[in-house]
């Protein structure tokens, strides 16, 4: 079997196989709102993610304490789906 590998895709001899890794499938998009689960697991606040960062981090915009939109860089390894039928 013959494989290509561009990028984070991979491509085998099969026509139409196109599968992509699971580091790529498991990054919401951008404008994705999302639940972030801080330091303690009681701890739960609804973000909007805004862009990927490095080292496996993601920049989001979450509502402060004073009710200002603030910017925060957390790690992905935080992050979780969304309960579904809270903004369906």
């Amino acid at each position: 079997m013959f494989f290509l590998l561009i990028g984070s895709l991979r491509l085998s001899s099969f026509p139409g196989a196109i599968m992509s890794t699971d580091k790529a499938c498991s990054l919401p998009s951008a404008g994705t709102i999302v639940v972030y689960r801080g330091r303690s697991s009681k701890s739960e606040r609804n973000v909007r993610v805004l862009a990927e960062a490095s080292g496996g981090r993601m920049v989001v915009e979450a509502i402060g304490r004073q009710g200002v939109p603030v910017r925060l860089t957390i790690k992905q390894e935080n992050l979780r789906p969304l309960q579904p039928g809270l903004f369906d």
